[in-house]
């Protein structure tokens, strides 16, 4: 995914998900970013929260990722208790049409690709392979 429809997507989460925390002083880390980091996670496989926080930990440094924070230091990591408080609290509806909007016209690209008849031609020739 390009860095201009990260982008995209990290705005739109900061636009349409509501912060749940009130407490201005003690907000540590934007919510836009939390969440945007365990989407990314979760697609990598990291199916708990403490499996999402050491991916993070692992990426913190990661140049793409401080590119699009606009970020010059390394990131700042939430525990895996953090992140499950953020995941309970968030609006689930409105991540969710985020999420389908923003990964709609991939899921069409490669249904459409999937249709051609090249495809079934190239899926032929490796019978008893799972695609």
């Amino acid at each position: 995914m390009k860095l201009r429809r990260k982008k995209k997507l990290l705005k739109e989460i900061e636009e349409k998900i509501p912060d749940f925390r009130t407490h201005e002083g003690k907000i540590v880390f934007k919510i836009s970013e939390v969440i945007f980091l365990m989407l990314f996670a979760l697609l990598k496989g990291k199916n708990s929260f403490r499996k999402q926080h050491t991916w993070m930990e692992a990426n913190r440094e990661n140049r793409i990722l401080l590119k699009l924070f606009e970020k010059k230091e390394p990131l700042n990591i939430p525990s895996p208790s953090t992140l499950y408080h953020i995941a309970i609290n968030i609006d689930n509806n409105a991540l969710e049409k985020i999420f389908r909007d923003f990964f709609e016209k991939k899921l069409v690209e490669n249904i459409k690709m999937a249709l051609k008849p090249e495809f079934f031609n190239w899926v032929k020739r490796f019978p008893g392979r799972i695609v």
